[in-house]
């Protein structure tokens, strides 16, 4: 795509989920692409390397939990891979504060590249194994994972992350109806519950993406 073109698909798409996009925050978008592409020859981060589909697939969808949110969070992406969803968050977020953790060496090593590259300020990269996260004695205020382990997996790690009243972001596929029956009588225990659920379809797609969050208080919606 050429640049006024590769602008304005990424506007459209955006302003399709009332995404706040402008066209100051696209620039580091094409950088990250870029460093994605290049660095996909040498180690595996993802599967979709046409431009058209990372914009969508990755960048798109990894900003539609943005207006979730809260103002000044500090956010966790537990097995942020290629950076998603926590690098595009903090491109148009630059408030919050954003710790991306996996267990690859090699892909840590990308996404503090990408971090240096881009010039993004509050936001660190850890390599650390899932199960060992909660030996960290952090806390954060949002744990976020897209499609990175099933549901109980996810929430085990997550509640030991997660800091009073903090909110648990789930980015899921379309087909998670198993994996919310199987952990439904155990989520009351822990004493959370879902606070807001949304399925929605990616712009100038059929592929259909799901959000669960969960937390205590009232709903979202």
């Amino acid at each position: 795509m050429s640049g006024n073109s590769q602008l304005d698909f990424f506007l459209r798409a955006a302003k399709t989920l009332s995404i706040p996009l402008s066209p100051r925050t696209v620039p580091p978008f094409q950088i990250y692409f870029r460093e994605l592409r290049a660095w996909n020859e040498k180690i595996n981060l993802t599967s979709i390397i046409e431009e058209k589909e990372v914009y969508i697939n990755h960048f798109i969808d990894s900003l539609i939990p943005e207006r979730l949110i809260p103002p000044n969070s500090n956010v966790i992406d537990i097995g942020s891979g290629g950076g998603f969803p926590g690098i595009p968050l903090k491109i148009i977020r630059p408030d919050i504060q954003v710790t991306l953790a996996d267990a690859s060496q090699k892909k840590v090593f990308f996404l503090r590249h990408t971090i240096r590259t881009l010039g993004l300020k509050g936001i660190e990269a850890i390599h650390e194994r899932v199960e060992n996260l909660p030996s960290l004695n952090c806390s954060y205020q949002v744990c976020i994972s897209r499609a990175f382990a099933s549901l109980p997996k996810y929430l085990s790690t997550a509640m030991a992350l997660r800091a009073p009243k903090g909110i648990i972001i789930a980015m899921k596929g379309p087909n998670v109806q198993t994996e919310l029956n199987a952990i439904e009588s155990h989520i009351s225990l822990l004493g959370i519950s879902i606070i807001h659920f949304e399925s929605y379809i990616l712009p100038f797609t059929n592929k259909r993406r799901t959000i669960i969050v969960f937390g205590q208080g009232k709903s979202f919606t």
